[in-house]
């Protein structure tokens, strides 16, 4: 049962040199925090996801944090102001969506408007 798990020597990330002991262990990791898909990353711990809600729960969940985000929800682009987040899908998206973005636009800044209320509201 347990040589399954066991391993006769230690395995190396081929990204960051970590090493590690079982493979589960390491495949874990090369998932977490070298795949392609998984683009969007917390900016805290390094730990990358799928998709944004994703590291959205990951934030609040893991390190109690309702961040003001301005990952784009298109992309993997992330910016540390709004207005160059609303430029970027502007630019980037509108010619993919019908209404040249402001959907995305509106849902980004209600997103943000929560964030803020939660935030007020939370006790550290």
């Amino acid at each position: 049962i347990f040589q399954e798990h066991e391993v006769t020597k230690s395995i190396k990330c081929y990204a960051c040199n970590k090493i590690f002991y079982s493979k589960s262990d390491f495949k874990k990791h090369a998932r977490n925090r070298h795949e392609r898909k998984y683009s969007y990353g917390c900016h805290i711990c390094g730990l990358r996801f799928d998709s944004l809600k994703h590291k959205w729960d990951h934030l609040w969940n893991e390190h109690k944090e309702r961040a003001i985000n301005n990952d784009c929800p298109l992309c993997t682009k992330a910016y540390r102001r709004y207005t160059d987040l609303k430029k970027h899908v502007q630019q980037e998206h509108a010619n993919t969506l019908t209404d040249n973005g402001a959907s995305v636009l509106r849902k980004i800044k209600e997103f943000r408007e929560q964030s803020l209320k939660q935030k007020k509201n939370y006790t550290y």
